[in-house]
This record gives C-alpha cells, structure tokens and sequence, in this order.
C-alpha cells in the first residue's frame, strides 16, 4: 500500500489552488533499495516542476490621459506577451499622475481592469480631473502552451 502526501497551493493573488499527490517517500526506510527512494524523490520533483511549470506570470506598464469628469475612460489595450489558457487575474496601480491643469485638484482617482481575454486587457481611469498617469499590472493565471 502507497501512503501519498497531499500538496495544496494558494497562488499568488488567490486566483486558483493547486492539489497534487507527492509519494511519501520516508516510508521508504534506510534499509530498504536507495535506488527506490531516490527515484521516489526524482517523481516528486518532476510532478512539482510540471505545477511550476503550469503557472504563468506577466508583467507590464499602461499609460493613459483622461479628460476628466464623471464617466471612466477605457485606456488602450494592453496585450500579454504570452497567451493564457483562461483570462488571468490582473492587479493594476499607479505609478505616475500628472494633472493636466495648473493648480487642479485631483480629489478621487482610481484605475482597474476591464475586458480581460486570455490576450489582454483595458485599463479603466476614473478621475476628476484632466489626468496623464499610467503604472504598473501583473497578470497570473495558466500558460496556455501547457
């Protein structure tokens, strides 16, 4: 009889869990075949490279210029460098905002994502005022060449 450990991963930004079998390869005593535990930890290791491997991570830059007012400006598309097999989680922020007005108050401002595809995805500004900004997004979800 084979006793298995079970793996669960959470992944960055909760986006999925991760559930695997290894071999428990301490039953595997001392004074059993070395030959056996070691291919033991060789499957292990294969079977946590292929999660590893399942995983993809992207990062990247947006710009965009708002007009302001009360509706929400879609940015440009961003597009992965590599395609996902479902759309991923996106986490968005700012790096830079330059009002474009001088002695404009910016009193709310906020970005998030819209229409996210396994391709890409659209920044969303909302903001008060005339804005130039842009910042930074990470992309996780599944590679689709796995």
């Amino acid at each position: 009889m084979k006793l298995v450990t079970l793996v669960s991963a959470a992944v960055m930004l909760g986006s999925a869990s991760v559930s695997f079998a290894l071999e428990d390869c301490d039953l595997i005593t001392a004074t059993q075949d070395i030959g056996k535990r070691f291919a033991c930890l060789q499957r292990n290791n294969a079977a946590l490279q292929r999660q590893i491997d399942l995983q993809l991570v992207q990062i990247g830059e947006w710009r965009c210029t708002s007009p302001g007012g009360t509706a929400a400006t879609e940015c440009a598309a961003v597009k992965f460098e590599r395609e996902f097999k479902k759309p991923p989680r996106v986490v968005i922020g700012f790096n830079k905002v330059a009002a474009r007005s001088s002695g404009a108050d910016v009193l709310e401002q906020s970005v998030g994502v819209t229409n996210v595809t396994t391709t890409g995805f659209k920044p969303i500004l909302s903001t008060n005022v005339q804005l130039s900004t842009g910042g930074n997004w990470t992309a996780l979800g599944e590679s689709k060449d796995n």
